[in-house]
């Protein structure tokens, strides 16, 4: 009898980068010590900061953490979504005066949050919706009372849609709002 392969799941964060793998112990102990390398030498070929420099980098960086702190837990985000594969759903659609605009800004938030993706096709973005409830003919006529807070790119069926940051910081708001 084998003995049951033992895997291993690391997340770490060095500076900027990151580094995330999850397997056989002894792969993902190698490609972390290839992330290391790498570190090494970007940090050793990259120019030392002045000491004022430095500062004010630090002083950026404070106030983008501030900015970051806005996001939405991973408790919320459970509460507002359902995930299923590459699909996001709501699980309850806003009660606002342009419901349906808002749910496909909130639905675009979770795939941005959830999925990593900024943006979204029309296609995606529809049957995300069909999912969530909403009985919609089209996502350009819905969700044109939020131009201002949306990307859109492409034309016909090669539309794509996203959050521009004014969008993001209103759907974290109407998240919240959902659960609230």
């Amino acid at each position: 009898m084998s003995e049951p392969l033992q895997t291993q799941r690391l997340k770490i964060k060095i500076g900027d980068a990151e580094f995330e793998a999850e397997g056989p112990t002894d792969l993902v102990r190698g490609q972390y010590e290839q992330f290391l390398e790498v570190v090494r030498l970007t940090a050793a070929s990259a120019p030392q900061r002045s000491v004022e420099n430095k500062a004010s980098v630090d002083a950026a960086n404070r106030g983008e953490k501030e900015r970051q702190s806005g996001d939405v837990s991973d408790e919320v985000l459970a509460r507002t979504f359902q995930r299923s594969g590459d699909a996001v759903s709501l699980l309850s659609l806003p009660r606002t005066e342009e419901a349906s605009a808002d749910a496909l800004v909130a639905l675009l938030y979770g795939f941005h949050r959830l999925l990593s993706r900024q943006n979204v096709t029309g296609s995606a973005l529809m049957s995300a919706a069909r999912q969530s409830g909403l009985n919609l003919t089209r996502i350009d006529r819905e969700i044109d009372a939020r131009t201002d807070l949306l990307m859109v790119a492409g034309t016909k069926r090669g539309r794509r849609y996203g959050l521009n940051n004014r969008g993001i910081r209103y759907a974290e708001d109407l998240v919240r709002g959902l659960i609230g």
